[in-house]
């Protein structure tokens, strides 16, 4: 099955030789990758570089045709490059207005290829932070260790005079990923909207929400003693397929952080 083979390399390889920093820590700094890929999608393409040549090497695809080699390619990258967050809003919009419950149910493998190409690149990007639907203390483990890989570049930036980048900034109370302030922002604007259009349509699914409501009810408590710094809290419904509310406050600011850290 190209879909699945694509989908299992496309995972297995898609933080392949991180650096634990953002592209725009390596695009500002000149880094060797950022200028071998023109500044874009630096750490994905440098996954992808190296992944894709270790499958070429390993004859793995040998046995497929030409046809199925070549998609097979097509939508590794495409589903890697999917994962870069600058890519987000792009692909959730394609998910919600290209695919139904109802076309998946029906037609199931016969799905049109970009359409099955939009369902795996969503289905990435929720494995990708899938700890945001583990259980509280595993999730919340996760995130102490982003915190520090968050921290350990804003030291980096401070000791090259650089802007330290947002959420970054070890000397700033409460300013790192691991605040409830801060996750209730990250909760609101990528992963409630997202979970529950992918749920919408894979409602076998519907159990990641549900614990990811549970999470969202975790960071809610955790900022509690600070909360006249969050101007809107929105308990939301598993069973609101139409979340889209605009919290415009926090939201406005957490998507501005989000495009400075992640571009």
């Amino acid at each position: 099955d190209v879909e699945m083979l694509s989908a299992i390399v496309a995972a297995a390889i898609h933080d392949f030789d991180h650096p634990g920093k953002t592209n725009g820590y390596m695009v500002a700094t000149k880094h060797r990758r950022a200028r071998h890929h023109n500044d874009l999608h630096v750490l994905e393409n440098h996954s992808l570089r190296h992944g894709l040549e270790l499958l070429d090497s390993s004859g793995m695809l040998v046995p497929l045709s030409t046809d199925a080699r070549v998609a097979v390619r097509k939508l590794i990258i495409s589903m890697v490059i999917a994962t870069d967050m600058t890519e987000h809003f792009k692909v959730k919009s394609e998910f919600k207005q290209k695919i139904t419950r109802e076309a998946v149910e029906t037609e199931g493998m016969d799905l049109r290829m970009d359409h099955k190409l939009v369902i795996l690149e969503m289905a990435i990007k929720v494995a990708d932070i899938g700890h945001t639907t583990l259980f509280e203390q595993e999730h919340s483990q996760w995130v102490k260790r982003l915190q520090e890989e968050f921290f350990l570049q804003g030291d980096k930036e401070r000791e090259k005079r650089m802007l330290v980048s947002p959420l970054c900034d070890r000397n700033i109370k409460r300013g790192g990923p691991a605040s409830g302030e801060n996750q209730i922002g990250f909760f609101d604007v990528i992963c409630v909207p997202m979970y529950q259009e992918f749920t919408s349509v894979f409602p076998s699914c519907i159990s990641l929400l549900t614990q990811l409501q549970k999470n969202y009810t975790f960071w809610i408590n955790e900022a509690e003693p600070n909360k006249s710094q969050i101007m809107e809290i929105h308990v939301f419904n598993v069973d609101d397929h139409n979340y889209e509310e605009e919290i415009h406050s926090r939201r406005s600011s957490v998507v501005t952080n989000l495009s400075r850290v992640t571009r």
